[in-house]
């Protein structure tokens, strides 16, 4: 062969090594095939998002054609469900996976158009046999669908076949060997403990009120304080698992996956996306979606607000029946449900559209925002003090799904690469005490690879992170999100290591600037450690200095909403004022 070999994913049954080969991007590479891949003379393409300005007009542009896409949709649904719903409540239901499937085709669509830009043609396997796959149930179903390695080979197939036809010479497969992956489905094990707990709940439906002041659901409360804080709103404490936990049967396939939607396309992309869209929409939206629909009606509760940290992105019946109670002036409010500094971009601002008020972590960027203590760090606070510097490592999933501020795909590995030399760039003396925390496993095996680098013994013990931070004595995060924020509530000597690839919103430039000067944040690994190395003998010279004791202050005062014991009568003031400003 002499033209080169692209390979798109990690299916080893699409590789064909005699020749130099072209790996799309690292998430051809599995880390535990690695004698595998070695083995072949290959290069591979680099991600397209490595370059920022690039993802911010991409982001632009996807999120006004996930609104010229969304009315096209809104259209097309209510006439083949004989509705009438307005923009708002298709946005609720679709919204969060029509704003993932978008971003994730163009990635997919992008990899590939920089790929032909460095080569003219390319072998490239194509399946001889059908790659049709069920369509996902809900939005979680799909979530796994595009982390897997089979979806992304017939999706990168299917765009080879639709514009680069003339520019691939396929070399045929008839078998895709696929790694055991675990159906979303058969994740849904419910424990004894659960059980319990769901038929105490259902005891309690006979008792509550239908028209409450408001519906907790999925609300990142821990039990004891969600119970105290219902307590003091006076209403009965539930988790609606009887309303809400129910599954509906499979359907056949819709003939409406058959026909098209009413959109004038600009682009080569958009017109692929048209053809494309209604494979992948869930059945929740389409063959299940009249059962789920009317399954729904039976649910009588109309309380005041609707209160929820998560559920409204994933929770098909939820957020089916948070549609409908929204038009009968039932107020929706959506907490932050994890964060620290907040990002540039994300999520096209989807909750903020769909949502009468925002709590956030952070300070108040406009009106519809309500800054309150994070109701996942109340309580948090650690007293005995630890041995070691624990890193905490970050990974997300191999395969791109969102155009957001945080290094998506490839970008993971760059990412591992910075924390590698922090860890390399300590004092021998801090080293002796290093602890690596990876993050769960999300398809590039970073505990593989820090255990490959530094050795089992240095790869943190800790079930959790609330035992990291018992266990520590010196925290380093590796992204602005959480667990900064939970390290930073804990009290322990904490740095943030802020890597290029999490733009933040310029509302936290003022914060950002004072961290850095009391050296709490870094953007450089090298200076980083440095800094924990110098300060390791002596801890409390630093961390309880005036200037960073202030600077601390600031930032629980900004990005945690002033955490401290009155958090409960702050939050039943909110939501009781809440309720007198609906009266009026």
């Amino acid at each position: 062969m002499s033209k080169k070999v692209l390979i798109t994913t990690a299916l080893e049954s699409t590789w064909f090594g005699d020749s130099s080969v072209v790996f799309l991007g690292e998430w051809c590479k599995l880390y535990h095939r690695k004698r595998e891949w070695e083995k072949l003379n290959f290069e591979v393409i680099p991600y397209h998002w490595r370059d920022r300005s690039k993802l911010r007009i991409d982001h632009d542009y996807l999120k006004e054609f996930y609104e010229r896409i969304l009315i096209a949709l809104v259209q097309k649904l209510n006439i083949w469900h004989g509705l009438e719903e307005e923009e708002k409540f298709w946005r609720i239901l679709i919204g969060p996976w029509l704003l993932t499937y978008v971003s994730a085709i163009w990635d997919r669509w992008e990899n590939l158009r920089i790929a032909f830009q460095k080569e003219d043609s390319y072998h490239t396997a194509v399946s001889l046999n059908s790659l049709n796959f069920a369509e996902p149930s809900n939005y979680s179903e799909f979530m796994q669908f595009i982390g897997s390695d089979l979806w992304n080979f017939r999706k990168y197939q299917e765009i080879l076949l639709f514009q680069y036809k003339e520019k691939i010479n396929p070399l045929s497969i008839v078998e895709l060997f696929v790694f055991q992956e675990q159906s979303y489905r058969e994740l849904k094990k419910v424990g004894l403990k659960q059980k319990l707990v769901n038929l105490v709940d259902k005891i309690g439906s006979l008792f509550d009120s239908k028209t409450k002041k408001v519906l907790f659901f999925h609300s990142y409360f821990n039990r004891k304080n969600f119970y105290l804080l219902n307590f003091f709103l006076n209403q009965l404490p539930r988790s609606y698992a009887s309303e809400f936990e129910f599954e509906i049967g499979a359907h056949e396939k819709s003939l409406f996956r058959l026909e098209s939607i009413p959109f004038d396309p600009k682009n080569s992309f958009e017109v692929f996306v048209l053809n494309d869209i209604l494979k992948e929409i869930p059945q929740s939206y389409l063959e299940s979606f009249s059962d789920l629909y009317y399954a729904v009606r039976k649910i009588k509760y109309q309380p005041k607000f609707i209160f929820t940290a998560n559920a409204h992105f994933w929770h098909e019946p939820f957020k089916l029946w948070m549609a409908q109670t929204s038009k009968e002036n039932t107020k929706l409010v959506i907490s932050s449900h994890g964060g620290s500094i907040p990002p540039k971009m994300s999520m096209f601002n989807h909750e903020e559209d769909i949502s009468d008020c925002m709590v956030t972590w952070f300070k108040a960027a406009n009106l519809k925002q309500r800054q309150l203590p994070p109701n996942k760090i109340i309580e948090k606070r650690i007293s005995r003090r630890g041995r070691y510097c624990t890193m905490i490592g970050m990974e997300l999933l191999r395969y791109s799904y969102r155009a957001e501020a945080a290094p998506m795909s490839s970008l993971v590995i760059d990412h591992f690469d910075t924390t590698v030399t922090f860890c390399n760039s300590l004092s021998d003396t801090v080293s002796k005490d290093l602890q690596i925390w990876p993050y769960p496993n999300q398809g590039w095996d970073t505990k593989s690879r820090y255990t490959d680098i530094f050795g089992r013994e240095k790869i943190s013990l800790s079930k959790s992170y609330q035992h990291i931070y018992s266990d520590s004595r010196f925290i380093v995060c590796t992204y602005p999100q959480t667990t900064f924020s939970e390290a930073m509530a804990s009290g322990r000597p904490t740095i943030l290591l802020l890597m290029d690839f999490f733009e933040i919103d310029p509302v936290a430039d003022e914060l950002l600037e004072i961290l850095k000067l009391n050296k709490i944040i870094f953007t450089d690994p090298i200076l980083a450690a440095n800094h924990v190395s110098s300060v390791w003998d002596d801890l409390d010279s630093w961390w309880e200095s005036d200037s960073v004791k202030i600077a601390r202050e600031k930032f629980n005062e900004v990005a945690l909403g002033g955490l401290s014991n009155n958090w409960l009568f702050r939050w039943s003031k909110f939501f009781n004022q809440l309720i007198i400003e609906s009266k009026s």
